[in-house]
């Protein structure tokens, strides 16, 4: 569409998209979402014990927390 804003990130990604729904690829599309929940609890863990051995201020938690707040927000926005 002319004048309208593009996702060229969106349009290169349609295909590996549209292969992960394919029936014969769900097993592979669980275990790449079980993996990087995996990696996500991971950086949460590192974060907070980052901050138990090495935090001086509280800086990083009420970073995190702000983070995880909006973020758990326009999920709940968008799922409704």
């Amino acid at each position: 569409m002319k004048g309208a804003i593009q996702d060229r990130g969106h349009d290169m990604m349609t295909p590996v998209h549209d292969w992960f729904l394919l029936p014969e690829h769900k097993p592979l599309l669980h275990a790449t979402m079980i993996i990087c929940a995996l990696m996500m609890d991971t950086l949460v863990l590192s974060i907070l014990l980052y901050f138990a051995f090495f935090g001086k201020s509280w800086r990083i938690l009420l970073e995190f927390f702000a983070f995880y707040s909006l973020r758990f927000t326009c999920q709940f926005i968008f799922s409704m």
